[in-house]
């Protein structure tokens, strides 16, 4: 097949996932367009929002139209890194041990309330985000492709037990997406989709993910929307509200997922018409997922505004240096 036809197929199958998935989860379609093009050019998702807003359920369903497996992890102190990436368990039968796979081992894993995760297991699950791989005992493992984490964070949950998620490990998440508070009309909505008691279904293979994923990589991007990329990274990253020791926007991978996931806005237009080539206005959508999860307001600055505020000053700073 030609680019052109890869890429509608690629538009296709990100559509039916989107849509098998907002059968059962209430959320705007932006939004959940972002976590389904995470999962399809392989980066990871940090929702933030209170317990019980359709999280888990985004995230079964996810597993489920793709026909990919599913893994939980709910977070608490107690939990090992073994006990995510899996350990190596003695066969009485075979007398030999044998190595029993860990939830992480899963095509779309949930981690629920990361914070609340110890250090130490943390930075087992971070590693094996980022390499797609769990040594154990010396022996390697490789994680199924394609395989990304969805982990969740309470806002509101600064009682005693939560760490904190450290800047490395916040960096490994390709995108962020609140899920906020349900208002009555949202409320109704859930409930009706409840009580038609729809259970989801398998829209693609998983196969059908990662040739989308190759689809998406040859998007056409020009080397103005290339250098506007980095410079909304750079002038967000200097921008006077951020705390440049809790701000992670130094590296290269902000500048990386925010290419990857601009070329999802692109591929799923909001006209319902499928575009090959990269815009300054996908860019600027993109900013506003991929960042906001690596940006630190000083204390003074979160009393007078926000981190969506703070990107759209970057972009139109930006914007004026470009005309």
């Amino acid at each position: 097949m030609s680019n052109h036809e890869d890429l509608v197929q690629a538009y296709k199958t990100v559509e039916a996932v989107t849509l098998e998935v907002a059968r059962s989860v209430e959320m705007p379609r932006r939004d959940l367009l972002v976590v389904v093009g995470a999962f399809t050019v392989g980066e990871s998702v940090f929702i933030e929002g209170i317990p019980g807003n359709g999280k888990t359920t985004l995230a079964k369903s996810m597993a489920t139209a793709v026909n990919g497996s599913f893994g939980r992890v709910q977070g608490t102190s107690e939990v090992l890194p073994s006990d995510i990436t899996g350990n190596d368990i003695f066969d009485q039968s075979t007398q030999r041990y044998v190595f029993q796979p860990g939830p992480v081992f899963s095509n779309v894993l949930l981690v629920d309330e990361m914070g609340r995760l110890s250090p130490k297991t943390q930075s087992a699950l971070f590693e094996a985000q980022q390499e797609k791989q769990v040594t154990v005992n010396g022996r390697t493992h490789q994680l199924p492709r394609p395989s990304v984490a969805i982990a969740t964070n309470n806002p509101h949950a600064y009682s005693q037990g939560v760490n904190i998620i450290t800047e490395a490990g916040i960096d490994r998440y390709g995108v962020t997406v609140e899920m906020p508070e349900h208002d009555e009309d949202m409320m109704l909505q859930v409930h009706e989709k409840t009580k038609q008691g729809h259970y989801p279904q398998t829209a693609v293979e998983l196969r059908d993910m990662l040739q989308a994923r190759e689809a998406v990589s040859k998007m056409d991007i020009s080397s103005e929307v290339l250098r506007l990329a980095a410079r909304a990274v750079v002038a967000t990253r200097e921008h006077a509200a951020l705390d440049p020791e809790t701000t992670v926007l130094g590296g290269q991978r902000p500048f990386a997922n925010l290419l990857k996931v601009a070329s999802v806005v692109a591929l799923m237009d909001d006209s319902g018409k499928m575009r090959q080539t990269v815009n300054a206005n996908d860019v600027a959508v993109a900013a506003h997922y991929v960042l906001p999860h690596r940006m630190g307001l000083t204390y003074k600055a979160a009393e007078q505004t926000n981190k969506q505020e703070v990107i759209d000053e970057a972009l139109r700073a930006v914007a004026t240096t470009r005309s």
